[in-house]
């Protein structure tokens, strides 16, 4: 078995920096953003290398980041800053490519996006519409992507990934909601969703039970039957 090592994305440094806390200049860059892209996928670069050379060969880079690009009220506080949604995805899109463009050929990166998980509470609101494009244009081997519930929508944004060699990881059993999902459920929005993305595409839970040190409000016992459930779905994997 293959451990996975999981790290932040490099776009979560220009959205706490640039977005979450609204400075436009900064100390050594001033507003040169395109310096700090260039120095941000360098080190990123470094840092791959680095997990590589002790032979790390599967690394997960979460980027929560897309998700703030579709909440309506975050794109409001972005507009606010005099900066356009187009923008701050050409960012995003310049320095996640920065950082895996050396990546090494035998190490399998994919990248996780979901909405925020804070004590089982979602913190962004949307659809993946505007940003699955983009997204999908990373040169990632596998794309995490959340859908729990009514607020991640359809899955055609993702048709974008049908045969490619990009695996759509689909979160479908989710690990904010105390309600157990069903076999049956899981089965139904899987082939829904092979059916756009086609034979690259796996099965997962979101991200994990507790982002932060309060944990949720799932109970333990609830938490293992979901390992159970997502054990079971084997029968149509």
């Amino acid at each position: 078995m293959e451990a996975k090592k999981s790290i932040s994305g490099p776009n979560m440094i220009l959205v706490d920096h640039f977005l979450q806390l609204g400075i436009k200049d900064t100390p050594y860059y001033g507003n040169d953003i395109d310096q700090v892209i260039e120095d941000i996928g360098t080190a990123f670069q470094a840092a791959i290398q680095d997990l590589y050379d002790h032979d790390c060969r599967y690394l997960q880079i979460d980027d929560t980041s897309w998700t703030y690009m579709i909440d309506d009220a975050f794109n409001e506080k972005v507009f606010a800053l005099g900066y356009k949604k187009e923008e701050i995805l050409d960012w995003f899109s310049r320095v996640s490519k920065k950082a895996l463009e050396h990546k090494p050929e035998r190490m399998a990166i994919a990248t996780h996006f979901c909405k925020g998980n804070f004590k089982g509470n979602p913190l962004f609101s949307g659809f993946y519409d505007s940003v699955a494009e983009v997204i999908s244009k990373l040169p990632y081997d596998g794309f995490f992507v959340e859908y729990d519930d009514e607020r991640s929508g359809s899955f055609e944004p993702w048709k974008v990934l049908k045969d490619t060699d990009a695996t759509f990881v689909v979160g479908l059993i989710s690990t904010k909601n105390t309600v157990l999902e069903t076999h049956d459920d899981i089965k139904k929005r899987y082939l829904e969703a092979k059916s756009v993305v086609g034979d690259n595409i796996a099965l997962s839970p979101q991200c994990g039970f507790a982002s932060v040190e309060e944990g949720n409000s799932i109970a333990e016992e609830i938490q293992w039957k979901k390992i159970d459930l997502l054990v079971s779905c084997q029968d149509f994997l």
